[in-house]
């Protein structure tokens, strides 16, 4: 029988899943046994953000992250961390105290004790998320913030750079989002533009996240998506999925073509990314259908989630509500086995593929 991560093995790459202490506690024992039997790697979602382990001012609470790394070690499981700077990751203690004066020491004093405690133990870092926006009209297509406005774009560089100090064995990951859409085409630029102009002034990035949270619905140019991941290969630096899933909010019909489709945009987004080669890490950010992080933004009225028919019950995981295997599952693992040249897949651990 082949786990997600042996046919991922066989693809050269570790692949999991964004995963948070509570979820792992307090979810069904078999989203457990599911991630224990299929994970190489877990992504700490949240025990690492400011707003978690620093939400407080002069108050850590590593009681999360400390928990993922221990849970990580005992189930031989490599663990990276996010993100230690992100403009949307700011308390509010934060915001209102922090000046062009003060920002520098801020950020540095919390790079310094949160990386610091984990030197040496974690796989790699999102040290910076997100920094372009281009929409939001900032120079250079950055993302607004106040880090941006108490630093401006050499805050990326003091974050990465404080990284390599205080944690150098760990890769530093700089995470972007929105690179796959279609008609994203200035944000591609702009991230590019970044990435140049970063590695020119000698900052110690290493590795380039793409989210990957895709929409059923838009377009992926992939010919443009694959130019843009050879650019990035071509300055020196490997390429990591990070946060991939389907959003199936406009997809009609029943749980079983929602769940076709769902299927269908993994296996086939899957099949490009490992064609292109050298890919290291893929993340699957919402491993299980109860809990995705997309119901809670249909529920606040978010449009991009909020599907025609009212309901706010998004199935993009492996596993379903029922806490079975999935078709989505089918499909990542399809899109595994065909670069595993593995001949069948069966699926690892006491599960079925079943639907609701």
């Amino acid at each position: 029988m082949s786990s997600l991560s042996e046919l991922a093995a066989a693809c050269s790459l570790k692949i999991g899943v964004a995963t948070t202490m509570s979820g792992i506690l307090y979810a069904n024992s078999a989203y457990k046994q599911f991630i224990i039997e299929n994970c190489s790697l877990l992504s700490g979602a949240s025990g690492f953000m400011w707003s978690v382990c620093h939400a407080v001012q002069n108050v850590y609470d590593f009681q999360a992250a400390d928990w993922m790394l221990s849970f990580a070690q005992a189930n031989g499981m490599l663990l990276r961390a996010h993100a230690l700077c992100w403009n949307s990751d700011t308390p509010a203690w934060l915001t209102n105290m922090m000046t062009p004066a003060n920002a520098q020491d801020l950020l540095v004093s919390h790079i310094t004790t949160v990386a610091g405690r984990y030197a040496g133990k974690l796989d790699s870092w999102d040290v910076v998320n997100e920094p372009i926006t281009v929409w939001q009209r900032q120079p250079g297509g950055l993302s607004s913030g106040p880090w941006l406005t108490a630093l401006g774009p050499e805050y990326i560089d003091l974050a990465f750079n404080t990284v390599e100090q205080v944690d150098p064995t760990a890769v530093r990951v700089l995470n972007l989002h929105e690179c796959e859409n279609a008609l994203e085409t200035s944000t591609r630029a702009a991230s590019l533009a970044l990435i140049e102009t970063l590695l020119k002034r000698g900052v110690s990035v290493q590795a380039i996240g793409l989210e990957s949270h895709l929409d059923i619905g838009s377009k992926i140019d992939y010919p443009a998506l694959g130019q843009f991941i050879r650019d990035i290969k071509s300055l020196g630096l490997s390429v990591q999925i990070t946060e991939l899933d389907i959003n199936d909010a406009k997809q009609s019909g029943g749980f079983a073509t929602r769940d076709a489709a769902v299927s269908d945009w993994y296996r086939t987004y899957l099949n490009f990314i490992l064609g292109q080669g050298g890919i290291e890490r893929v993340i699957l950010w919402s491993p299980a259908d109860l809990g995705n992080w997309m119901d809670g933004l249909c529920k606040d009225g978010d449009p991009e989630y909020t599907r025609n028919d009212g309901s706010c019950d998004h199935r993009p995981g492996m596993l379903n509500t029922d806490w079975q295997l999935s078709p989505a599952y089918s499909g990542i693992t399809s899109a595994l086995e065909a670069h595993a040249s593995v001949a069948s897949v069966t699926p690892h651990g006491n599960f079925t593929n079943g639907r609701n």
